[in-house]
């Protein structure tokens, strides 16, 4: 399989909602899932070039032949990539002081707030993590997303019933040369070109929430894993996704598993984040509708062997099909 990332550098304010249940305006992620993706690039699909190139495209990717990851933060030329869930046990011989207790403990608590890894220390982390080292210490200041971005609370007012009613925005503006970037994995050039097209379409249209306010609108950048100019971190992803050693699979991007795919989960590390929504109908008086409620599988998690997961329905009533992305992509960790 190949690989490209595309880096979106947003030129608006964005929003994503929070998986957290009962969050409402208010509270916005900086982070966009793999389902969300998906669904934004087949509804440019469907808009502009019809049902039957919709379902083309619905096909490649229920296939395998095009796959594509979460959105991920990056700063400059450097990526980062979720930290992984995968958890090992260490017998410590020695007995510890409590200094070094202390300082352990420490670098835990800092490390369970942690949420991304910058590439280029992705194997020192996992070093770390075999060895029962702490990662966070004095010596070793980790870079951070928090200078990323900055995140906005705004007050709005709703017109549109008798009464004009205040309610809150949170959005999330980035820093200069920052934003979020997302891998494509295809068999050959032609999904490649068609991801292309979509995503041309969805840089003027925006992705994320609020997009009627002018929300979630990007350029953006195009970088082959494959070609040999890339950064240092671009070309250690590239490894990690095409010849990364060890047997434990990392997923990047929301994951539905099939039925005959739950018993893996037995011997996996993961995290559960519920899924819900409203969708439109489409057409000039778009009446909206709560698509069904489901549960996806965070990336991060770890499986001792890579699950294809599946692309469901999730629609609850309305004119058409909602079409919900949950296929795995990997990264290979030595663990």
């Amino acid at each position: 399989m190949n690989y490209s990332i595309y880096k979106l550098s947003f030129t608006a304010p964005c929003r994503f909602g929070p998986s957290a249940a009962g969050a409402g305006l208010n509270k916005s992620d900086i982070a966009c899932q793999a389902d969300t993706l998906f669904s934004a690039l087949a509804n440019e699909c469907a808009a502009f070039y019809g049902t039957d190139k919709l379902q083309i495209f619905k096909d490649m990717v229920q296939t395998g032949a095009l796959l594509v990851s979460d959105l991920l933060p990056y700063k400059d030329d450097t990526l980062f990539l979720p930290k992984p869930l995968w958890a090992l046990e260490h017998k410590r011989e020695e007995e510890e002081s409590l200094n070094t207790i202390k300082s352990r403990m420490s670098g835990a608590k800092k490390l369970k707030k942690l949420q991304y890894i910058p590439v280029y220390d992705f194997e020192n982390y996992i070093d770390c993590i075999k060895e029962g080292k702490s990662y966070i210490t004095d010596n070793n200041k980790i870079e951070s997303i928090d200078d990323i971005y900055e995140k906005q609370l705004l007050e709005r007012v709703n017109c549109r019933g008798e009464e004009n009613l205040p309610y809150f925005v949170e959005q999330v503006v980035f820093a200069e040369k920052c934003g979020l970037y997302f891998i494509i994995g295809y068999n050959d050039e032609s999904q490649s070109k068609v991801i292309n097209e979509l995503v041309k379409l969805l840089s003027y249209s925006g992705i994320g929430g609020k997009r009627s306010s002018g929300y979630g609108k990007f350029t953006y950048e195009v970088i082959d894993l494959a070609a040999q100019d890339v950064g240092e971190d671009t070309s250690t992803l590239y490894q990690l996704l095409t010849t990364g050693k060890g047997s434990i699979y990392m997923n990047i991007s929301d994951l539905i598993p099939d039925k005959d795919e739950i018993a893996a989960l037995l011997e996996s590390f993961y995290r559960l984040v519920p899924r819900s929504g409203f969708v439109t109908d489409g057409g000039y008086k778009a009446t909206p509708f709560k698509r069904n409620r489901y549960f996806a599988i965070m990336h991060g998690s770890c499986f001792k062997k890579p699950l294809k997961g599946s692309i469901i329905d999730a629609g609850n009533g309305g004119s058409h099909p909602v079409y919900r992305y949950g296929k795995g992509l990997y990264v290979r960790l030595d663990l």
